[in-house]
């Protein structure tokens, strides 16, 4: 009688994992492609940089005296990278128009030179001779825009002193500059992010203030005048040590909210009132170290989604509601270290893609020397496996399993996983090849009245489901 218990719950227990395993089938995007830049690199920008309407990458290697271009094919691929000397211990890069030639330049922040250098563009992926512009205390975060309206970009640095502030550049349009202006931010600012946040037509600042204890924990506000100056900061308090900010409608009120994330595996949501002021935050916990933020709309339902580089992981997205809380997070995997990403669409097919910058471990002597990309593929109907039970017995201790994979084409690959109820799931067999539409499988080593689950994984093309 006990043996015939166990039967049942062996039974039962596999229809149930077999169902959540085919709910589970469905991804946003294609198996990552990895392509070589410099060594490590810290940030990674995207812009047009030999002006054929196809988007470029460029990353800034940290420790290693240069910057990268990686030119587009409009494919979502990219050429071997391009390598320009630019000395410097390089933290953010910018990627934008400085001097009027339809060849996008950049601009690079020199942590402990306490410069941005402007490199200007030669329309072929290399760039000319550093211009360094000198900031204040170790530069961080840089953004090109124009802040004034006069047709020429600007630069923003944001210097991560303590106290923090904010340098202004007003640019002359031919790839140089008018003297910096410095407008204050609570302690140690690092990331920005560029928008409109009270609807007047005029770019505002906002800055994530690292900080140095719970209290100065922050996001610093400023809002533009249209000439290129701007009022004082106004802090927004959030949880620890936020990197990054972004800015975007989370909530679909259209008014514009904020998102960080920490250092203490944090993430903080401040809603926006449309005025340029902000709510308590909301906190979500993100683990593995998150370093970047960005606000998409991946899936095309209308509602805004989240990108997080996460460093001890790789890049996650996670869905959004509707009213700035999100859904479970999409895992996917990149090289060693990562520390920074874009959103864009590198290939033309009106999706948002994601690259993100593997830094690796530098200060250890392990840098990294790729750029990982993945291209968004919804409606990915490629990814949907259907998978359906068909059999699941047991005879004199033997429990006999088969699936229906519709699927099997040969380039399918499997692995059957076994759980004891407090091991969690191991390996029973594979990987193998799924060559044949039914995949059947026998375990002997079943004792009597234990209790089992097993699930099917299934992956194609290196991605796994």
């Amino acid at each position: 009688m006990p043996a015939r218990r166990s039967l049942l719950l062996v039974v039962l227990f596999c229809a149930q994992l077999l169902s959540a395993a085919s709910a589970a089938a469905v991804t946003w995007f294609q198996p990552a492609k990895t392509f070589s830049t410099g060594n490590g690199p810290n940030s990674i920008a995207v812009g047009d940089l030999n002006h054929d309407g196809i988007p470029d990458l460029v990353t800034a290697g940290y420790q290693s005296d240069s910057v990268s271009a990686l030119l587009g094919n409009g494919d979502g691929t990219f050429a071997e990278h391009i390598d320009t000397y630019a000395p410097g211990l390089h933290f953010k890069v910018a990627v934008g128009l400085l001097n009027g030639d339809l060849f996008a330049d950049i601009a690079v922040t020199n942590w402990y030179l306490n410069t941005v250098s402007v490199l200007l563009g030669n329309g072929d992926g290399s760039f000319g001779t550093p211009l360094d512009l000198p900031t204040g205390a170790y530069p961080d975060g840089v953004a090109i825009r124009d802040l004034n309206g006069d047709g020429k970009n600007d630069l923003i640095v944001v210097n991560s002193d303590d106290p923090g502030s904010v340098g202004i550049f007003l640019g002359n349009g031919d790839g140089t500059f008018g003297s910096r202006t410095d407008y204050g931010t609570w302690k140690g600012p690092t990331g920005l992010d560029v928008g409109d946040l009270n609807g007047d037509g005029k770019l505002d600042i906002v800055v994530a203030n690292a900080g140095v204890n719970t209290v100065e924990h922050s996001v610093s506000v400023l809002l533009g005048n249209g000439d290129g100056t701007f009022m004082a900061s106004v802090p927004y308090g959030t949880s620890r040590i936020p990197f990054a900010v972004a800015i975007g409608s989370l909530n679909g009120d259209s008014s514009p909210d904020l998102v960080t994330v920490g250092q203490y595996d944090s993430l903080s949501v401040l809603l926006g009132t449309g005025m340029g002021e902000f709510g308590s935050y909301i906190n979500r916990s993100v683990p593995n170290g998150p370093r970047s933020v960005a606000i998409a709309d991946f899936d095309l339902d209308g509602k805004a989604d989240l990108s997080i580089v996460r460093q001890g992981l790789g890049v996650s997205v996670y869905p959004g509601n509707g009213d700035g809380t999100f859904g479970a997070s999409m895992d996917l995997s990149t090289g060693l270290g990562p520390r920074s990403h874009i959103v864009a669409d590198l290939n033309g097919d009106g999706l948002f893609d994601l690259a993100v910058a593997d830094r690796g471990n530098v200060e250890s002597g392990f840098g990294g020397t790729t750029v990982t990309v993945y291209l968004n593929c919804v409606p990915c109907a490629s990814t949907a496996v259907s998978v359906t039970l068909l059999e699941s017995t047991v005879v004199e201790g033997h429990v006999h399993l088969r699936w229906l994979t519709p699927r099997a084409n040969g380039t399918m690959f499997g692995v059957l996983q076994r759980n004891d109820g407090s091991a969690g799931w191991a390996d029973l067999a594979g990987p193998f090849a799924m060559t044949e539409s039914q995949f059947t499988y026998e375990d002997a080593n079943v004792a009597d009245g234990s209790r089992h689950g097993y699930r099917l994984r299934l992956w194609d093309d290196g991605e796994t489901r």
